[in-house]
């Protein structure tokens, strides 16, 4: 259905729902309702336009080209441990020497070199791909990063080598964009100048420009865990400071002849900011609300919290229809949404009389109102709940409200010696106290509910008790209440039926993880990982498969290093198998009545059995070398696992012998995971 008949048909019944709401019903239910038809008109056009764009943007000659492609840089390169990301419009490819103009978004790596980090947003680059479209590794509960690049309008990458690109033209797109990444740079050199490196140079650029490629992994965990990864996205928070500071700024400004030409100033000054930090979804919100906020101040009206919210959903959906897909629309929005609904209500439950208490309590309700909000998206795309959530924001928020103002100092007071010398001590001593803060929560016993797991229809259900328990308070209606408890009764149901079938479950699963063997025996709440890493970097199985494992309700897993299966280590309880229908020995395994091998080097002159030993599977490994037909020559199976510890090389190489044999291979680097279920009833 094309999108002018959708706009055709949704724009007519969304005036006439207008109509019968504002004009037919004066009730507060009729308004809740009202509001609540008006978000969803938002998001039905901001999936139509995001859609529509897609389809008319992506040429599909690009995913079959080889030869050289002119792109524009969309955004500042982005440096990566390994290599420069870069976002690119495609707008011509070469043909026989000719060019044709093109559409399409592209993800283009480059190696880390000066060139690549000096580019700028508008630089066009010439160079020769051969794109692919982004794949997932195919295993079970992973994060879809196909969809969510496809949600961004960009669906092929590729990585160049340095010759394989040059630039052309620089200049050449929008100018804000361009003079915005530049000013960020100069603010970043600004901090380093000051002083501050590692972690405090990481959260302040994150805390001021909303630039979080600094974080380090550990740091990003410890305000994750600690549930105050929020401060470091800016948002209401901290625009609301810059807008304190800029009105305190002008508040000589006292003549009511200049009150419009003071708020005009204001708002510039607010979507300056926004833009100095990439115009992401909550700094667009929050932009928006403190703009209409100020013109509401001079037109002497008070303004509607929610109707304010929902224009800013509007606006952020209009620069970028793809917001609509991304985690931090959906928080941004619906945290502010619950502040503006639930804070007043757990606020009025009690007034303290000290000031100090009532600073204390508007706090904890603040916290608590946005918490109620996001805890179903928490649960569902995170998997995990904040347990100090309430200390984590009574220490953080006075803390960062007091780093932002320094920051903001810092930056316009950087070119006086002693000053800026002064500024930037405190700056990062307020910051250093902010990280220790959240790894001293961190480190608390339970900081964070790990491996919670919410299906879609649970998601959906706690949305919908949200929506039934406000239209309750709204009406004191007893059948809102009624439908609360129905509701809950649901949700119980199926976390009663999703405990049944984790209890009946048998599991055996070879991960698809590059240069990393990764065998899954699950069986009920029990759960053993078999594992060899073939590089030196880590691998943090509980990142990559917690997901999975929350999802079929089992146990943290039992991790055991296939080099650490060795009879001596076994037998003195060094390397213990935490399952007793698990049996293990050089190599051969047994689970239930399902027996697998995994070949190495110790089986490489193996001589002929008599009887071959009869097996499951076999998986074949990047420590094996055996040809298909010595592994033949003592073994007979049903299936052959190749995984993913495999170089290319070598993976050419299996394919070519399997030629020879007529074997039933499963090759988990091009299919994805091998999952197979029900083991007891073999």
């Amino acid at each position: 259905m094309k999108l002018s008949f959708l706009l055709a048909f949704l724009i007519p019944a969304f005036l006439f729902v207008v109509l019968i709401f504002v004009y037919a019903f004066k009730s507060r239910i009729a308004d809740s309702l009202f509001n609540i038809l008006v978000y969803a008109f938002i998001i039905i056009s901001a999936w139509g336009l995001s859609s529509e764009k897609y389809r008319t943007k992506q040429d599909l000659r690009l995913s079959q080209y080889s030869g050289q492609v002119l792109g524009e840089l969309l955004q500042e390169p982005s440096l990566g441990a390994n290599s420069v990301k870069l976002v690119l419009a495609a707008e011509a490819l070469s043909v026989d020497n000719e060019w044709y103009s093109t559409t399409g978004k592209l993800q283009i790596y480059l190696p880390i070199e000066e060139r690549a980090l000096l580019l700028e947003p508008g630089d066009k680059i010439i160079f020769s791909p051969d794109l692919k479209e982004f794949e997932n590794q195919g295993n079970p509960q992973e994060f879809d990063y196909k969809k969510y690049m496809w949600q961004q309008y960009i669906t092929l990458t590729d990585y160049l080598q340095s010759e394989d690109w040059q630039k052309l033209e620089s200049h050449k797109g929008n100018p804000i964009e361009r003079y915005a990444a530049r000013l960020r740079n100069y603010v970043i050199d600004i901090y380093e100048a000051s002083g501050l490196k590692d972690n405090e140079l990481a959260v302040a650029t994150a805390l001021t420009l909303g630039n979080k490629s600094y974080l380090s992994d550990e740091i990003r965990q410890a305000y994750s865990i600690s549930g105050g990864m929020h401060v470091l996205a800016v948002s209401g928070l901290h625009v609301g400071v810059f807008y304190i500071v800029i009105s305190w700024l002008l508040a000589f400004i006292k003549s009511k002849r200049l009150e419009i030409p003071k708020t005009i100033f204001i708002i510039l000054a607010i979507w300056f900011y926004a833009c100095l930090t990439g115009l992401a979804p909550s700094v667009v919100r929050a932009a928006t609300m403190f703009s209409l906020f100020a013109i509401g101040r001079i037109a002497r009206k008070d303004s509607n919290s929610i109707n304010i919210l929902a224009a800013s959903a509007f606006l952020a959906l209009i620069i970028n229809p793809a917001s609509l897909f991304q985690i931090g629309f959906m928080l941004s929005h619906i945290a502010v949404f619950s502040i503006v609904y639930f804070y007043p209500k757990i606020y009025a439950l009690w007034i303290p009389k000290f000031k100090i208490l009532e600073k204390l309590w508007s706090l904890i309700a603040v916290s608590t109102a946005a918490q109620i909000g996001t805890i179903p998206i928490t649960i569902f795309y995170f998997n995990q709940f904040p347990t100090y959530f309430l200390l984590t924001n009574m220490l953080l928020i006075p803390m960062v409200s007091v780093a932002i103002y320094l920051g903001v100092a810092l930056i316009a007071l950087s070119f006086i010696p002693y000053v800026s010398t002064a500024l930037a001590w405190l700056f990062s001593k307020s910051i250093t106290i902010m990280n220790f803060s959240v790894q001293w929560i961190e480190s608390l016993p339970s900081a964070s509910i790990q491996a919670l797991y919410i299906n879609q229809f649970q998601f959906i259900l706690l949305l919908i008790l949200m929506l039934s328990i406000i239209l309750l308070i709204e009406t004191r209606a007893f059948k809102y209440f009624a439908g609360s408890l129905v509701i809950i009764l649901f949700f119980a149901f199926s976390s009663l039926f999703q405990n049944y079938k984790a209890m009946q479950q048998t599991n055996f699963v070879v991960y698809n993880l590059r240069n990393t063997t990764a065998i899954n025996l699950i069986d009920a709440k029990s759960n053993v990982l078999f594992y060899k890493i073939y590089n030196d970097k880590t691998q943090k199985f509980d990142e990559s498969l917690g997901s999975y494992w929350a999802s079929i309700k089992t146990n943290k897993a039992n991790e055991i290093n296939l080099d650490d299966l060795r009879p001596e280590l076994l037998l003195s309880n060094i390397v213990k198998i935490s399952n007793n229908h698990v049996f293990a020995k050089s190599g051969f395994f047994g689970f239930y009545n399902f027996r697998f091998f995994i070949p190495d080097s110790r089986h490489n002159n193996i001589s002929n059995f008599d009887n071959k030993i009869k097996l499951n599977c076999v998986v074949y490994t990047d420590n094996c070398r055996l040809s298909l037909g010595e592994l033949l020559s003592f073994t007979e199976f049903d299936k052959l696992i190749v995984d993913a510890s495999l170089s290319r090389f070598r993976l050419n190489q299996i394919e070519e012998d399997a030629e020879n044999y007529d074997l039933d291979i499963f090759y988990t680097n091009k299919m994805g995971a091998y999952l197979q279920s029900d083991l007891r009833k073999l």
